[in-house]
């Protein structure tokens, strides 16, 4: 089985090469690497490149610094709102024990019994167990 995925996996990239050749030709893209063009929104120094000696646009990382630290506070809040509420549902649904670090007080006696959100049933023995249903 192995020898026929690595013939069939070398067949298939020699088709698939062929056959993204034959649609560059039909769609007349064929040089489109050449032909790239810079999209008119892209801010940045007008600089002569190393590489080519043209003039290019470069942004460089200076410049994109400050957004970068912007991205990484702004998903660092959204995973703390998350992760707060998280916390806030487990304290409700009794799962946050008294000696945890996320315990909050006021929300947990809403999952203790006579809590708003206290849905068990008493045993014989005193100790409550959910009820289903």
């Amino acid at each position: 089985f192995s020898m026929f995925v690595i013939f069939w996996s070398a067949f298939f990239l020699k088709y698939w090469d062929r056959y993204a050749s034959a649609l560059a030709c039909t769609w007349g893209t064929l040089d489109a690497a050449r032909r790239e063009e810079v999209r008119p929104q892209f801010h940045g120094k007008t600089v002569i490149s190393l590489v080519t000696g043209k003039k290019e646009i470069h942004f460089g990382f200076s410049d994109r610094l400050p957004r970068y630290v912007a991205s990484c506070l702004a998903t660092a809040l959204m995973l703390s709102i998350a992760f707060g509420i998280m916390c806030l549902f487990l304290n409700l649904e009794g799962y946050v024990h008294r000696n945890s670090p996320i315990y909050i007080k006021v929300v947990a006696r809403l999952a203790e019994p006579g809590g708003l959100f206290f849905t068990g049933t008493s045993g014989e023995d005193g100790d409550y167990a959910m009820s289903i249903g």
